[in-house]
């Protein structure tokens, strides 16, 4: 992250047993920032102590193993997507970041840190789903969050448009698209894709590069489920003769509040999302019964 120009927005947990690293789940959408344009678009690497990451822990844990930088990896690094990469062919290194950066060295210190004071069961397991869209951004923040405000590193105030920036992905994976090639958002591509088979491929891919990395395995999962939740309301505007904005939808839904119903169904059509997994969990639960029945039957 010390050399990626776009930054995205995401929440991660690793759930820890017995002092172990398990697995890893995330939370809410993801967003995709652009760092600010004077700062840190033409000039790399950053300072350690300006990264977008905020660490939450439980009280009285302190540290983290996986912040290791060597400062000639970073500058090679940096050299070699001047030359390589073309959306990186603009950039400045920051030959005075570099100095400031470790030889080789853990840079944990430098990050912000958040104790939550333990997590419950309740923040892990959730065996009634009672979501009924696509996850949306979380609007609520813990009290204790807020009394401990962190100044946010400087950047652009609004997101960018994943649909029309090119070479974005990049941008803010230039350790798995290097020379920028095999980005979705690259523009001189000749045979189109969709966003899913673009996806299943790199997860498949030889060499297991992509569904190793923790970060981009859950940006594809949530872009995917973000992509397809605007093709499910393409068809349920089409199949419905709904041609309207959303305050002819809001006027629709004061007369007939049933609409909401055939929203949700399309929803649930939406592979990964809570609304998919629940109709696969009342699937499940119908065969069961049926073949509970049909033993019973047979005594």
């Amino acid at each position: 992250m010390l050399i990626a120009r776009v930054h995205h927005v995401m929440t991660i947990y690793q759930v820890r047993a017995n002092g172990r690293p398990g697995q890893y789940r995330y939370k809410g959408n993801i967003v995709n920032i652009e760092q600010d344009i004077t700062e840190i678009a033409t000039r790399l690497p950053k300072t350690s102590s300006h990264l977008n990451i905020i660490i939450m822990q439980r009280q009285g844990v302190s540290g983290h193993s996986n912040f290791r930088v060597r400062r000639n990896k970073i500058l090679n690094a940096l050299r070699w997507l001047q030359v390589n990469n073309p959306y990186y062919r603009d950039i400045q290194i920051a030959d005075e970041v570099l100095e400031s950066l470790p030889i080789d060295g853990n840079i944990s210190q430098d990050l912000h840190y958040i104790d939550e004071g333990g997590v419950s069961k309740e923040d892990i397991e959730d065996d009634d789903i009672v979501e009924t869209a696509v996850p949306m951004q979380q609007q609520q923040r813990q009290q204790s969050v807020l009394e401990h405000a962190i100044q946010w590193p400087t950047g652009n105030s609004f997101p960018i448009n994943e649909y029309r920036t090119e070479g974005y992905l990049s941008m803010a994976f230039s350790h798995l698209f290097p020379d920028g090639i095999a980005d979705y958002t690259d523009f001189r591509r000749i045979t189109k894709l969709l966003y899913s088979e673009w996806t299943k491929f790199l997860i498949e891919y030889h060499d297991h590069r992509y569904a190793r990395d923790p970060r981009f395995r859950f940006h594809a999962l949530n872009t995917m489920q973000r992509h397809e939740s605007i093709m499910q309301s393409g068809v349920f505007a089409k199949k419905d003769d709904f041609t309207g904005n959303i305050e002819q939808l809001a006027a629709e839904y004061n007369r007939n509040h049933n609409i909401v119903n055939k929203l949700l169904c399309w929803a649930s059509k939406i592979r990964g999302s809570a609304p998919y997994w629940y109709q696969r969990k009342l699937e499940l639960q119908a065969m069961v019964s049926q073949l509970v029945f049909q033993h019973c039957s047979l005594l």
